[in-house]
C-alpha cells in the first residue's frame, strides 16, 4: 500500500499500456479510469506512510497518513463487490493501474477499511432467506391442516 498525488486518467487498456512500456512509474503515478480524486502535491514533511493492519480473504485496514490529498494504492487486484470506508466513511475504490484498487484518501491520518460485500451475496442472502420463511410457512400449514384431520 501506498500514496500517490499524481492521478491521470487512463481507460484500462491505455494504463496497462502505459506501465508496460515504463512510460508511467507506479510508485509516484495513479492511472484511474473515470472522473479523478481532489488531489494536491505531497509537502515532503511528515512522510506518508500506508500500514496495513489487517489482512483477511474478505476484509483489510490500513492505517494511513498524507500529507495532502491523494490516492491510497493497494497491490490488490481490483473485482466488483469490493466497498471501502475511509474513517467510517464509505467512499468509492477506483479501477487503478489497470487492475489494482485506489481509495482516495484527505489530508491527514485515516483509518482505512476494505471489504469484500458483493450484491449477488446479498441477493443470494435475501432468496434464501425468503426461501426459508415459505418453506417454514407451508410446513405449519401442512402441521396444521393434519393436526385438525386428526382431530375430527
Amino acid at each position: 500500500a501506498w500514496v500517490v498525488h499524481d492521478v491521470r486518467s487512463a481507460s484500462r487498456a491505455d494504463a496497462l499500456a502505459l506501465l508496460a512500456a515504463g512510460e508511467v512509474d507506479p510508485r509516484w503515478t495513479g492511472l484511474v479510469e473515470g472522473e479523478l480524486p481532489p488531489l494536491a502535491p505531497a509537502t515532503g514533511t511528515p512522510a506518508e506512510t500506508a500500514f496495513i493492519t489487517r489482512y483477511e480473504a474478505d476484509a483489510m485496514a490500513i492505517e494511513v497518513t498524507a500529507t495532502a490529498p491523494g490516492l491510497l494504492m493497494l497491490s490488490e487486484v481490483w473485482a466488483e463487490g469490493w466497498q471501502a470506508a475511509v474513517d467510517g466513511v464509505p467512499v468509492k475504490i477506483l479501477l487503478s493501474d489497470g487492475a489494482l484498487r485506489g481509495v482516495p484518501i484527505t489530508a491527514g491520518h485515516h483509518s482505512v477499511e476494505l471489504f469484500y460485500a458483493p450484491r449477488s451475496l446479498l441477493l443470494g442472502l435475501l432468496i434464501t432467506s425468503v426461501t426459508t420463511v415459505a418453506m417454514l410457512a407451508s410446513f405449519a400449514a401442512v402441521a396444521v391442516s393434519w393436526t385438525r384431520r386428526k382431530g375430527r
